[in-house]
């Protein structure tokens, strides 16, 4: 199902989900990303947590429905689910424009792991492989991964980025699911520092 590919800092790989997610207006999160004032960065969410704590658009268990927020949005914050918002924020510190993202739950018995999504382009290489470098020395496992636009069809790459489930309780995931975010932060911290004091 997934294909290694080596990544061009030469260490990791980096794993090729063939799937493709949908969502509908990729092209306007872009502009979002570029526009403080674009209605997707001035909108109010209207968010709903069901009972296995997942937050969501109309408060039923695996839905998709939640409403589509800028990175620019102030209200970004508060419609992260609280032990994936430190990931996220760090990958939109980077630059990056993050489309989906979870804290991992179970549901009737199955675990949903955790992840945050980001969308990249051309000239952002040196960002998105410092995160993914950052992220696999951390614990997550990175995904090359397409979304499709449903408005014009256009496909745009995507990383994901999944915490394996590895704990005995989902509070002890989440515990470990903010640690791993923290190391993630030292890893880039460090990186650029690397990068600074290169001649």
């Amino acid at each position: 199902m997934h294909d290694a590919a080596e990544n061009r800092w030469g260490r990791l790989p980096l794993r090729e989900d063939r799937s493709q997610n949908e969502l509908n207006g990729v092209g306007q999160l872009w502009l979002a990303s570029q526009e403080p004032t674009h209605a997707m960065n001035m909108s109010k969410p209207v968010l709903f947590t069901t009972r296995s704590g997942s937050m969501n658009g109309d408060g039923r268990e695996c839905s998709f429905s939640s409403p589509i927020l800028g990175v620019k949005n102030p209200g970004l914050f508060k419609a992260l689910e609280p032990a994936i918002a430190p990931l996220v924020l760090m990958l939109k510190d980077l630059g990056l424009v993050t489309y989906t993202s979870c804290e991992g739950h179970v549901i009737d018995s199955e675990v949903h792991e955790a992840h945050a999504g980001f969308l990249y382009d051309a000239n952002q290489s040196i960002e998105v492989w410092r995160a993914i470098d950052a992220a696999e020395r951390a614990g997550f496992v990175a995904f090359r991964t397409w979304l499709v636009d449903q408005e014009d069809r256009r496909h745009h790459p995507t990383v994901e980025l999944y915490y394996p489930f590895s704990k005995t309780t989902l509070i002890e995931y989440h515990i470990a699911l903010i640690a791993a975010a923290n190391s993630f932060q030292r890893g880039i911290k460090s990186d650029f520092s690397a990068a600074d004091d290169k001649p």
